[in-house]
């Protein structure tokens, strides 16, 4: 033992007289709030990341977070908005500093703060030597018939400078609702907009040349990379600003009519870590490349509080797939990650899932799935789980315990003919694991 210790430190006294210098692995938190190197809370949501040498640049929309100001959309949903665009920078993927606030709110016009200008992107353009940026142009404070969908440009010669907008339009005459843009290894570089359909960009990246193809049955929400030859298109479900099972598509070909898809990427977790999907970025290092797929966990009233989760991404052959950490590091020299050991203090609601079992006479009962793990993601068995039915059964249910996968399995003891219903976890307990409810994924499921 001695004498590991003693190698280990003649190695790391080498790296120092060598001039290398040795940086651990960076930890990321998701679904944390997130402060920038000078303590303030880092406001990028709907972010895209470009990387410019060694530097990471995180590029998101900043949204008034006053809740004086807020309005209402119609269906009960928030309405964020604009203050600005917002730039960061990180060579560790972890530890951001604030560069700059790229675009910043205007009196009128496509900037104004009753504005929706969300889901940034950057891409730079080797031939202009231009970085150019795409955004969401739109109104989101009316109803979804009278929403302009438009994708907004602006240009800058610096990464992180003050960049010049030029407007707005709606690619083909198409209405755009989500989009990102993705740069291929040729060069060529390509809108893709929820629906979903991709447009090839222009040679200078201002405008869109053409429609490449449309993914029948997309979502919104896109995000896109490529490795090994194959295209990853990552989409979410249309749920407004709540989180759901988000699923991807592979290609060979962008312009391919039938695109493979597979129904989710988190098979431990309904509601993908609860999140939305917003980019994946990929860190090369010199011993393997992680993909990180990039979320938000949003707040629909009040969108400055929304939290951003970060998770690895796994490929087994074409095959896609993510856990939900909440903690793990990223090593940006190496490009592999890593989860730190965990101690198991406290358990949490992990999910609901609400159905119906057949009953007689047409009639259903309706049942609820909770399913409990511990604070290091795994399952808890013998919880004990309190509960209450609402809507068209109100049942309360006490001490259901858990089985080795975590799941304690309601079930009412009334029916309803194509019942409406919510169940909510009211309690938790646990011989020797203490219930943190703040932890909770979900509190509760409706059907």
């Amino acid at each position: 033992m001695r004498k590991r210790v003693l190698y280990l430190a003649i190695f790391i006294l080498l790296l120092c007289l060598s001039g290398v210098t040795y940086a651990a692995p960076a930890t990321i938190t998701p679904g944390t709030e997130w402060y920038d190197t000078s303590s303030n809370p880092i406001a990028a949501q709907g972010a895209g990341v470009i990387k410019v040498g060694d530097t990471y640049y995180l590029i998101g929309m900043y949204t008034d977070n006053d809740p004086n100001n807020w309005l209402e959309v119609s269906g009960g949903h928030g309405c964020p908005l604009f203050v600005g665009i917002t730039c960061y920078s990180s060579t560790d993927f972890a530890n951001w500093t604030f560069e700059n606030m790229l675009l910043t709110e205007q009196p009128s016009g496509d900037l104004g703060h009753y504005r929706w200008v969300g889901r940034p992107k950057v891409i730079y353009n080797d031939t202009t030597e231009q970085y150019v940026m795409y955004m969401n142009i739109d109104d989101p404070c009316v109803l979804l018939t009278q929403r302009e969908g438009k994708v907004g440009v602006a240009t800058c010669s610096t990464v992180n400078g003050n960049y010049t907008y030029l407007g707005s339009f709606n690619p083909l005459g198409d209405t755009v609702f989500d989009m990102t843009l993705f740069k291929d290894d040729d060069g060529k570089a390509y809108l893709i907009t929820a629906g979903v359909n991709i447009y090839e960009l222009t040679s200078d990246y201002l405008g869109v040349s053409s429609q490449t193809t449309r993914v029948r049955d997309g979502g919104e929400a896109p995000a896109m990379f490529k490795t090994g030859g194959v295209y990853y298109l990552l989409l979410s479900g249309s749920t407004w600003w709540t989180s759901n099972d988000n699923y991807y598509y592979t290609t060979t070909s962008l312009g391919a009519k039938q695109w493979g898809k597979t129904a989710d990427f988190t098979p431990n977790s309904p509601d993908t870590c609860n999140s939305q999907t917003t980019y994946v970025q990929p860190i090369q290092g010199s011993s393997t490349t992680t993909f990180v797929y990039l979320g938000d966990r949003w707040d629909e009233w009040n969108f400055g509080d929304s939290t951003y989760i970060w998770q690895p991404l796994t490929l087994n052959g074409t095959t896609l797939t993510m856990d939900c950490y909440d903690e793990w590091t990223i090593d940006t020299a190496t490009g592999e990650w890593g989860v730190p050991p965990c101690t198991v203090v406290d358990m949490h609601v992990q999910s609901i899932v609400c159905s119906t079992v057949g009953g007689t006479q047409g009639m259903d009962y309706g049942q609820a799935t909770v399913t409990i793990n511990d604070n290091c993601g795994d399952p808890v068995a013998n919880a004990l789980v309190d509960g209450t039915f609402s809507g068209d059964f109100s049942e309360t249910f006490y001490d259901v315990a858990t089985d080795p996968n975590g799941d304690a399995v309601f079930v009412t003891t009334s029916q309803a003919r194509r019942p409406s219903f919510t169940f909510c976890v009211d309690d938790v307990s646990h011989a020797t694991l203490s219930y943190d409810p703040n932890d909770n994924i979900e509190t509760c499921d409706s059907y």
